[in-house]
């Protein structure tokens, strides 16, 4: 009878351990690899997939978007930038919006900087960033300072997913 009690104790035990290792098994596989070609890229192309109007929310025109994250990925320095996506090795796609809403009183707008790492064989998308902020009311200046710091937050994004791995 004692016999029977401990090996039920031990076969409990031991169920217990192997759920308990289960489980932080499947947290730690919750999280996607970056795609080895994000890592190990040199040669980027910067494709311009357009902008809604900005003009009036910010200095720069409708290139702005575009014109700013290439020279910010050209001071960081860690990608060769082409002209042409043959011989790239990853294509960034990116793309302002500015969503605009009106709920009856009040209007409002989403600026959003989408940026799209596509593998330039294939054209499949490899991983998608947005980057939504606010645009301040008032003067341009203040706008223009919230587009920079979201070019910024950008920048890092990238940094961050070519840099894991």
């Amino acid at each position: 009878m004692r016999r029977n009690i401990y090996r039920a104790g031990m076969f409990l035990t031991a169920a217990l351990i192997a759920l308990n290792l289960s489980a932080q098994t499947a947290n730690t596989a919750a999280t996607p690899p970056v795609p080895a070609q994000i890592t190990a890229a040199k040669k980027v192309f910067v494709s311009n997939a357009g902008a809604d109007p900005a003009e009036q929310l910010f200095s720069g025109g409708d290139n702005r978007p575009y014109d700013d994250f290439y020279a910010a990925l050209q001071t960081w320095g860690r990608y060769q930038l082409t002209s042409a996506p043959a011989g790239s090795d990853l294509i960034f796609k990116l793309r302002f919006t500015n969503q605009g809403t009106f709920n009856g009183a009040v209007a409002s707008s989403d600026p959003t900087l989408h940026l799209e790492i596509l593998d330039p064989a294939t054209g499949i998308p490899l991983t998608t960033i947005a980057v939504h902020f606010k645009p301040k009311v008032g003067l341009k200046a203040a706008r223009d300072k919230n587009f920079d710091q979201a070019i910024d937050r950008l920048i890092d994004a990238v940094k961050q997913i070519s840099s894991a791995g």
